[in-house]
């Protein structure tokens, strides 16, 4: 185990005691929160998942991407070249899981500085999810002044989370599809400038709720600004109970990564992706013919 895992593991781990989350201030919590199932994900492991216990129909989309596709947006498929690439994805889909009570709590995804590699790591987590046949995923773009996943849609006219918050329309006119089976997103909307009455809202409290009482099977994955935008990060950090912090591998020092996860809280943090690890060469530049 490297330093750098070394540090994260102990920022991660070193609590004082086992605290179950409660829910406080309007936060979207799963009521579960044991040390055992908070991890460090290294980019290096080669874990394979169970097989899925259930089956739902494929939310069959009106076409859906072909491999070249999908590589060309750097998102993993079952038999891609190096299979390595998927099995990490699925680990990390595993533990998700593994911590969650409820499967439809919706988990946020920050990073501790900008360029960390946040929205590769959604798309593929959501499509690992999607590659279970028992279960579907949901990306939420909470990114507001810097949204992202356009190339997830075929449209640049779509409605999204800020459309959801200014105009009082149904969750059902903001979830896109995105071409590929059991995976859906809604996107951040139109780009705002100022966002944090967006982000303060009762509206968006009231999606999350609706969308974890009414998903059942669906994992929700929500991207977030970095921690290194303290404001909007701290807003979204304060409202859900789960988060997934993604780390590029050499690119922060320990002292960052103990702040950024003092910002969050130890308790909420599930797991820690360090993307770009060179044992495991770069999941970026795999996609690279």
């Amino acid at each position: 185990m490297s330093i750098l895992e070394k540090a994260l593991k102990k920022a991660v781990l070193d609590r004082a005691k086992k605290k179950s989350a409660q829910d406080i201030d309007g936060k979207i919590v799963d009521n579960k929160a044991d040390d055992n199932n908070r991890q460090i994900i290294s980019t290096s492991s080669e874990l394979n998942a169970p097989a899925s216990s259930g089956h739902i129909p494929a939310m069959q989309e009106q076409e859906s991407r072909n491999k070249s596709s999908l590589a060309a947006r750097k998102i993993i498929y079952p038999d891609m070249a190096n299979g390595k690439v998927v099995d990490q994805f699925r680990e990390i889909r595993t533990h998700i899981y593994q911590s969650l009570r409820q499967i439809s709590t919706p988990i946020l995804v920050t990073a501790v500085s900008g360029n960390a590699g946040n929205t590769f790591v959604i798309k593929n987590i959501s499509a690992a999810i999607a590659l279970d046949d028992a279960k579907t995923s949901l990306i939420v773009d909470c990114n507001l002044a810097n949204p992202g996943f356009k190339d997830l849609l075929t449209d640049e006219k779509h409605l999204g989370v800020t459309d959801y918050i200014e105009s009082g329309i149904s969750i059902e006119e903001i979830i896109q599809a995105v071409g590929i089976n059991r995976m859906r997103l809604i996107p951040a909307g139109a780009k705002k400038e100022s966002v944090t009455d967006y982000l303060t809202s009762n509206r968006l409290r009231t999606l999350f709720s609706e969308l974890q009482e009414r998903y059942a099977d669906r994992v929700i994955l929500v991207d977030s600004p970095s921690i290194k935008d303290f404001a909007d990060a701290k807003i979204l950090t304060n409202l859900f109970s789960h988060v997934i912090l993604v780390v590029p591998y050499r690119k922060v020092t320990e002292n960052q990564i103990a702040n950024a996860v003092k910002s969050i809280g130890k308790e909420k943090i599930i797991g820690i992706v360090i993307n770009r690890e060179p044992r495991f060469l770069s999941l970026f530049n795999f996609f690279i013919k």
